[in-house]
């Protein structure tokens, strides 16, 4: 796919583990849609969704950056929580630099959002349910399209 790039968010150590948050990044220009998978570790569902959208982009306007792993050390363990402070991610956003683990990824991620046209958040429930959309009635016309 031309224009993909694969980097990093550095998230500091827990104990001796570097932990890095990875993304691939496609495209280029100020439109930029952020899709988040792995809040929580034990939904892999958006992982799929991302497989199957990126065979689909032909041709992509603006950027698109996909955070694969929110939650590296939960995704690692196929846990809903942080397994060393127990926190649930989706909850303590938008996270502090100064206080748990999850708090500082939760900034950390917060941080790369922000100044996005769109974060699209992608999760897996746990029941059979129809699909959901929400379409926030913000922005300009282009954006909105």
């Amino acid at each position: 796919m031309k224009n993909l790039k694969i980097r990093q968010i550095n998230i500091g150590q827990v104990g001796t583990l570097k932990i890095n948050v990875p993304i691939l990044s496609l495209g280029s220009g100020e439109k930029r849609v952020v899709i988040l998978c792995g809040i929580h570790g034990n939904e892999k569902t958006g992982l799929f969704v991302v497989d199957q959208l990126l065979k689909e982009i032909k041709n992509l306007k603006g950027r698109l950056d996909i955070v694969l792993a929110a939650n590296p050390l939960a995704q690692g363990l196929g846990t809903r929580v942080s397994p060393n402070d127990f926190h649930d991610l989706n909850r303590v956003f938008p996270g502090s630099k100064k206080t748990d683990f999850s708090h500082r990824l939760a900034d950390r991620i917060f941080q790369f959002c922000r100044g996005a046209t769109a974060v699209i958040d992608l999760h897996t429930f746990q029941d059979d349910s129809p699909v959901v959309a929400i379409f926030a009635n913000s922005g300009n016309e282009e954006t909105k399209k």
